[in-house]
């Protein structure tokens, strides 16, 4: 089974300077094949794990932990059809909060980033009632890269 993945990103604590932070991440799926395909998406928190030291300074390995699974979901596009996956942070228990450390898995059906052979993803994070995207959350299809299922 074909797998990709967004790679890490942030949830910034704002969006263009002024506004709040992202309360949406919003997948584009478009499936420009002839056959129907299936993926399913999901949607990881990291631990947060960082320090900041002087350049010199030795850092202990950061112990071992695993990704949270936040969210799932299994959609099935039939040829030439398009469906927006949306992860809410403003659910009664959000989803993610600024800072936190995400990262988008497509699985299934899902196209070569450098071919369309399959369902073509995109994803963008925004503050709900808005229209300002936040550049950081966002990924082309191409941006993604191959990873295990």
């Amino acid at each position: 089974m074909r797998a990709i993945s967004s790679g890490p990103f942030v949830v910034p604590r704002t969006t263009e300077g002024t506004e709040p932070e992202p309360t949406f991440l919003f997948v584009s799926l478009n499936n420009p094949t002839d056959k129907e395909r299936t993926v399913t998406v999901i949607l990881f928190r990291a631990p947060i794990s960082f320090v900041c030291v002087p350049p010199t300074t030795t850092v202990p390995p950061p112990q071992p932990s695993t990704e949270a699974e936040l969210g799932r979901a299994t959609v099935t596009l039939v040829d030439h059809e398009s469906f927006v996956v949306a992860f809410a942070s403003s659910t009664p228990t959000p989803l993610f909060d600024q800072n936190d450390i995400l990262r988008l898995v497509v699985q299934g059906g899902v196209a070569n980033p450098n071919k369309s052979d399959g369902i073509q993803v995109s994803v963008v994070g925004r503050q709900a009632g808005t229209v300002t995207q936040e550049p950081t959350m966002f990924f082309r299809h191409k941006d993604f890269i191959e990873t295990k299922a």
